[in-house]
């Protein structure tokens, strides 16, 4: 396994050895999305369609490609830790 992975399992296992913290952060993103969500579409409507897609194909990158999960992960942590 390469170091990203070792850092990547770490991370997980971290997260997942406390369920209700895990869940927590899962809900906590979600908020943040549509927060971002409902920003976007009172500025500008016709962004509908990339406030959408753009997560969606984001999540499907995720599932294809492990690191890219795990650097996004990595980065979507680093963000709620400083805003």
């Amino acid at each position: 396994m390469g170091l990203l992975e070792n850092i990547g399992n770490n991370i997980v296992e971290s997260l997942t050895s406390s369920l209700r913290r895990f869940a927590s952060f899962i809900f906590l993103l979600f908020a943040l999305g549509v927060a971002y969500g409902a920003l976007i579409i009172t500025h500008n409507p016709a962004m509908l369609v990339w406030a959408i897609g753009i997560p969606v194909l984001l999540a499907v990158l995720a599932y294809f490609n492990t690191a890219f999960a795990v650097i996004s992960f990595i980065l979507l942590g680093l963000l709620l830790l400083v805003f």
